[in-house]
């Protein structure tokens, strides 16, 4: 039977107005294999951007997102996740922001015990509303609870619960909630998360925690893929057989060799035996004529938040239930109808079940969303999402984005484009006008001036045209210049001082327009050193002038790499000569 255990800390508030900084729960220890729900309201910025939540803990427990909503210029951000401890150690909980730690955060940590040991989340839900909260999610397995955060800025008071519904705590001015409902019936039946006060602008996300899975037995027949290891006998008499897997099993009521009326489904590893009855022990319920039932597979989601601070758009793809996939390929789509797979997440490779990058390379001010598509073919989709034109202009680095940087233009930067094209004019004796043979125009020409302030930031931007790459120069739409945003190759440049004796220069960058670069790049990810022009981390992508950098022969690249990947996903710019 689920119940909250006794180790449960109290709630955390930080306010916003204070300095803010991280939200860091009282130490406690929770029992081994207890399920810990964290339930999180955190401010957005004032330009309407999440600040990136983010979660750690001091056990090092694998943390997975449960539910998202809000995060935009209207609306907080209401975030679940849970984790499922280990060992029974001491431990505190941390919420911070990764792009701006400043704003008010509200988190709670709700220990429980009795969930289902293999799979304890059922049915997950989230959105935003102006309004009151009402959110209804039909019932997965009977005993199981709804919990969910509820998250109103703009209030200043505890919102008061809806019939059949406990406030578990709450937390002022930011009208940040944990609200339950236990009163489930049934399997199927209806369960409400609902608030009568106050009416406000307000984002929320709700989870259903599963409890163990009643056992039970029934005669019947067994049918399914996996491997059936037969003992003495028969299924249908006193021999034993036991069927252990992940795949889908069906069992058909009625005594044995003669099927009867029920019929039923179970997902999720357990072990199902038969020994003249059939015994189900695992995440599934046999109930009269013998049918089996369980919980349906769940499958991804795919989360897609502004971060206005880092210039990118954050991703995360949690894939829930027992088929995860290994890899999933991310895609952005606009409302042109381009679709353009996400750098570094071509595939991306999931860790128990989630993978977290970003995308350096979103456009400003332009609607866009992305896709999550498993090698089977199933796909999952995001909300549409909008990297706002506040996030300033930048230099962006496609394959190694830890070089990128937001950059200030000078006040004529960019002022003119030139586009030529091949051309032929013949002049005809005889001939008046003379006949002209043109190709395609080539993509434009034009000129960057850059302002940079302090040696640190010269010395930025110097290690980011140093590499040489192509670049993605992106300006928000709203600017006269918005139309400049594109991929292009940077020549030879000047910087040139303005003052004497003081570190402000102006950088002149003639650039051509060209095209998006392939390769893969380095994963960008919250905490990343994006902005700063000089991130941490392995480096991907490399360059045939990374490889003389590094080999002096062809032969010691041979020794080295087994494999064109193996080249072209570990070398490091400006590698010594010799070094791996």
């Amino acid at each position: 039977m689920l119940a909250v255990d006794s180790s449960t800390p109290p709630p955390v508030l930080v306010p916003e107005f204070t300095g803010g900084g991280p939200a860091t729960t009282a130490p406690f220890t929770a029992p081994t294999g207890a399920l810990l729900l964290v339930a999180a309201q955190v401010g957005s910025t004032y330009a309407g951007g999440s600040v990136g939540p983010w979660i750690t803990d001091t056990g090092g427990l694998s943390w997975q997102l449960a539910g998202r909503a809000g995060g935009t210029s209207a609306y907080d951000e209401a975030v679940l996740w849970w984790a499922v401890t280990t060992t029974a150690i001491p431990r505190t909980v941390t919420v911070v922001g990764a792009s701006d730690n400043s704003y008010a955060k509200y988190a709670q940590v709700i220990v429980f015990t009795g969930q289902d040991p293999g799979s304890p989340i059922g049915t997950v839900a989230q959105g935003t509303a102006t309004g009151l909260l009402s959110v209804q999610v039909p019932c997965s397995r009977t005993g199981s609870w709804l919990w969910g955060i509820y998250a109103d800025w703009s209030n200043g008071a505890a919102p008061t619960p809806g019939s059949g519904v406990t406030r578990y705590s709450a937390a002022t001015p930011l009208t940040a909630a944990t609200l339950y409902c236990t009163a489930a019936g049934a399997e199927g039946q209806p369960m409400m998360l609902s608030t009568t006060a106050p009416s406000g602008p307000l984002s929320w996300a709700a989870v259903e925690i599963l409890p163990v899975a009643a056992s039970g037995t029934g005669t019947g027949t067994v049918s399914g893929l996996g491997t059936l290891a037969v003992g003495e006998g028969h299924p249908h008499t006193s021999g034993a057989a036991a069927l252990r897997g992940t795949a889908a099993l069906s069992v058909l009521g009625g005594s044995a060799g003669q099927p009867g009326e029920g019929s039923g489904q179970i997902s999720g590893n357990g072990v199902l035996t038969a020994a003249g009855v059939c015994h189900l022990v695992g995440s599934g319920q046999i109930h009269e004529r013998g049918s089996l039932t369980g919980r349906p597979l769940l499958g991804g989601v795919i989360y897609a938040v502004p971060n206005v601070q880092a210039g990118r758009i954050d991703l995360q793809v949690a894939w829930t239930g027992p088929n995860q996939p290994v890899t999933v390929t991310v895609t952005r789509s606009d409302p042109t109808g381009t679709v353009i797979p996400v750098r570094s997440a071509a595939p991306a490779t999931l860790t128990s079940g989630q993978w977290v990058g970003a995308d350096v390379e979103a456009p400003a001010d332009r609607p866009v969303w992305y896709t999550a598509t498993e090698p089977a073919g199933s796909a999952v989709i995001s909300q549409p999402v909008t990297l706002p034109g506040s996030t300033g202009y930048w230099l962006i680095s496609p394959g190694r984005p830890s070089l990128s940087m937001r950059i200030t233009p000078a006040e004529d930067h960019a002022t003119t484009k030139n586009r030529t094209l091949p051309q032929g004019v013949f002049q005809v004796l005889g001939r008046e006008d003379p006949i002209v043979v043109s190709g395609r125009r080539w993509a434009p020409t034009t000129t960057l001036k850059i302002l940079t302030f302090t040696d640190e930031e010269r010395r930025a931007l110097e290690a980011l045209l140093d590499d040489g790459q192509t670049l993605y120069y992106r300006a928000p739409a709203a600017d006269a210049a918005g139309d400049d945003s594109g991929y292009i190759a940077v020549g030879a440049y000047d910087s040139s001082r303005i003052g004497y004796g003081l570190p402000a220069r102006v950088h002149t960058l003639p650039v051509t327009y060209t095209g998006r670069p392939s390769g893969l790049g380095r994963a960008a990810s919250p905490g990343d050193g994006i902005g700063a022009g000089g991130g941490t981390g392995t480096t991907y992508g490399g360059t045939w002038a990374d490889v003389l950098a590094t080999y002096q022969t062809w032969a010691d690249v041979t020794l080295a790499k087994t494999s064109w990947t193996a080249l072209e996903t570990a070398i490091a710019p400006a590698a010594a000569p010799g070094s791996p």
